[in-house]
């Protein structure tokens, strides 16, 4: 009882204290008066709710004595306005008066300034676009060590390869074409199947990165749409944005999966895959961040691309 008693009486000393902070101090009789309306209040009480009844009905006293001085301070400050700043606040003379509507701008207006926000927000999260991009560049990279450099070559293990001169002079049928193009068969089996695994690990991680661009922005793309500008504006910045961002993404990704395998085709094909299937798994992100639910888009969307994306 002694432990609750001198709990309570503490709040009340707490609650009085707040509202004394809060209140202005131009007059001190009210201060005082306030204390000592406090001060007589705070007996024990044997409600065990006392203590927070009194101190709610402080907050609110402090919240009314707010309101009453921002009143009284935008009162002063518009008195000391000119009259051409105090004609934006007087209402219209006119009673059939309406605000004038500015005029909507152009689709390629529109499709600009949503790309120079893009790029904006954009820039200012560039680490973390930085990160996903190293996350993806490391994924790939881990996999094509894994794999190893391709090497197309008969290995010791394997018989010399002869052909006598009669085949080639005599018939070009006979010639013994599986034996010599065996290595290169067997290397583009392996090489397919690394590029299989390369594939489904950058299609998964780009097409999860992808959902971000939609499901991230709904709230902006409700408040363009019920502003009256074009949705369609909006969805063709957000496409071109998307591909540059996954072009140079794609670029560094394959470039380091090229220069690690030793790919036997030219690097600027090898990178123009990556950058393809990027788009290609973008274009499914986008599908999904607008079908599926938020709560269920992560699960459905990494199933759909590791089993049906390839």
């Amino acid at each position: 009882n002694r432990a609750r008693l001198v709990s309570r009486v503490i709040a009340t000393v707490f609650a009085a204290a707040q509202d004394l902070i809060s209140l202005p101090f131009s007059s001190s009789s009210n201060a005082s008066e306030m204390h000592s309306l406090h001060m007589a209040g705070a007996r024990p009480c044997t409600g065990p709710s006392s203590p927070n009844a009194i101190a709610l009905s402080g907050r609110e006293k402090a919240k009314q004595t707010n309101r009453a001085r921002l009143v009284s301070e935008w009162e002063n400050h518009y008195d000391a306005l000119a009259p051409e700043a105090k004609a934006k606040y007087l209402p219209p003379t006119d009673p059939t008066d309406i605000p004038l509507i500015d005029p909507m701008p152009s689709f390629l207006h529109q499709v600009m300034h949503n790309i120079r926000r893009n790029l904006l927000v954009c820039w200012r999260n560039r680490k973390t676009k930085a990160l996903d991009s190293f996350v993806v560049v490391a994924a790939v990279a881990f996999v094509t060590l894994l794999d190893g450099t391709m090497e197309y070559a008969l290995t010791q293990d394997d018989a010399p390869l002869t052909v006598p001169l009669s085949f080639i002079t005599d018939d070009v049928d006979d010639l013994p074409l599986e034996r010599m193009f065996a290595p290169f068969q067997a290397a583009a089996v392996e090489k397919i199947g690394n590029g299989m695994k390369i594939g489904i690990i950058c299609a998964v991680l780009v097409t999860l990165n992808a959902t971000k661009y939609i499901s991230d922005k709904h709230l902006e793309f409700f408040r363009e749409a019920s502003s009256g500008y074009n949705v369609s504006a909006y969805y063709a910045a957000l496409n071109i944005t998307s591909s540059i961002e996954l072009l140079v993404q794609m670029v560094v990704t394959g470039f380091a999966a090229a220069a690690i395998s030793s790919t036997s085709s030219n690097y600027f094909a090898c990178i123009l895959n990556f950058v393809m299937l990027a788009w290609i798994c973008a274009s499914w992100g986008f599908l999904f961040s607008v079908v599926m639910p938020p709560k269920n888009l992560t699960v459905v969307t990494g199933f759909y691309v590791a089993f049906f994306g390839l």
